[in-house]
């Protein structure tokens, strides 16, 4: 037929025999399936809550403002410009944060990723500290929409995108009769 591509060019091509609900069915599993592995990734919404370097903070996820002094002073061991060090807080004292690193933030540039390397920071060399918490709005505004994504994705798996419109007669039939 003229005009018409071969099998296999079209942008929508399905097994030989197979239904157009079938493949529709199966595109609607597959998006199921892909929301499912990514709601863990997109459900942990986090922000750092400002604390003081004083608290409770052994074990604690923060990150670590440098001062301009501390940047100097810290190029030998993280490098220049640092902005800000991640990581797991080791021990608390009164003149440092011993810091298992896991990344660091720098002031041009990506940001490097760490081992869990440990490093004291000075407290004269910290502008700000931050613990890492879950951030319950915005976790629940992400939920909302995977669970939006699941049930329309669920729905089109299970119904289709529908008949294509017109009435009900049979391709080069009459109506049928009632």
């Amino acid at each position: 037929m003229p005009g018409r591509l071969p099998e296999g060019f079209g942008a929508v091509t399905r097994a030989r025999g197979a239904s157009p609900r079938a493949a529709t069915a199966r595109r609607g599993r597959a998006g199921v399936a892909l929301a499912l592995l990514l709601a863990p990734q997109l459900a942990g919404c986090f922000h750092y809550a400002p604390v003081t370097a004083t608290g409770r903070l052994p074990g604690a996820e923060v990150a670590v403002g440098i001062t301009d002094r501390g940047r100097e002073a810290m190029t030998p061991m993280v490098g220049a410009e640092v902005a800000r060090i991640n990581g797991r807080v080791v021990q608390s004292t009164d003149t440092a944060l011993v810091l298992a690193v896991a990344s660091v933030d720098h002031l041009r540039g990506l940001p490097t990723r760490w081992a869990g390397e440990s490093i004291a920071v000075k407290r004269d060399f910290i502008s700000t500290v931050g613990e890492r918490r879950l951030s319950r709005g915005r976790t629940a505004v992400v939920l909302g929409i995977v669970a939006v994504a699941v049930a329309v994705a669920s729905r089109i798996a299970i119904e289709g995108f529908g008949t294509g419109g017109g009435d009900d007669r049979p391709p080069g039939g009459e109506p049928p009769v009632q």
